[in-house]
């Protein structure tokens, strides 16, 4: 909606006769939605091949989920603390998760102590800080049937998505998802 989209798109009009055998492309992900006049010869979709927009997101389906192994379960007692400087003392025995990713596999730090994942319906609260390899959740209010059954937690998925990480690190989803390290195992379903 901004009135910098068409001045911009005018100015590059007028180089177009400049390099006429060169192909031309303005528009990334958010660019493609301006419509034909911002298209050009061709687009340069980035983050929307991932299924993210900061706009138009209903066009799109995410197509990246982040699952972390479940290092270890064990219970907890009221007045214990987790995480690095004891950034959390529990306010109940509790049920705690430690997931074998961490701020050196991109989990942003920021994510500590704020944040909540989801396994379907049921809240995780990231409790303590992201330490470079793991981080631990409150698993307390998952079934204990279900619990037994576990053996990864989705960081990234449909109940929260890359959007809402990114929101919560008060960045944009490109820094999430160039983020995600290289010790991350990728699989491609097609």
């Amino acid at each position: 909606k901004s009135p910098l989209n068409n001045i911009q798109i005018e100015k590059f009009k007028k180089i177009e006769n400049v390099f006429p055998n060169v192909s031309m492309s303005i528009a990334n992900s958010h660019g493609i939605f301006l419509g034909e006049k911002a298209l050009f010869n061709m687009t340069r979709p980035g983050i929307a091949l991932y299924g993210y927009l900061n706009y138009h997101q209903e066009a799109l389906k995410p197509s990246a989920r982040l699952l972390s192994p479940i290092l270890q379960i064990r219970k907890a007692n009221k007045g214990e603390t987790v995480g690095y400087d004891a950034s959390v003392k529990l306010e109940r025995n509790s049920i705690l998760g430690i997931l074998g990713l961490g701020y050196a596999d991109g989990i942003k730090r920021a994510l500590g102590n704020v944040s909540n994942i989801f396994l379907g319906e049921h809240k995780i609260p990231i409790v303590g800080r992201i330490s470079m390899d793991t981080l631990t959740v409150d698993l307390s209010s998952i079934p204990s049937g279900k619990l037994d059954k576990l053996s990864y937690i989705p960081l990234i998925d449909d109940h929260y998505n890359i959007l809402d990480v990114a929101n919560n690190c008060n960045t944009i989803p490109y820094e999430i998802m160039t983020s995600i390290g290289s010790r991350v195992k990728r699989v491609y379903i097609q």
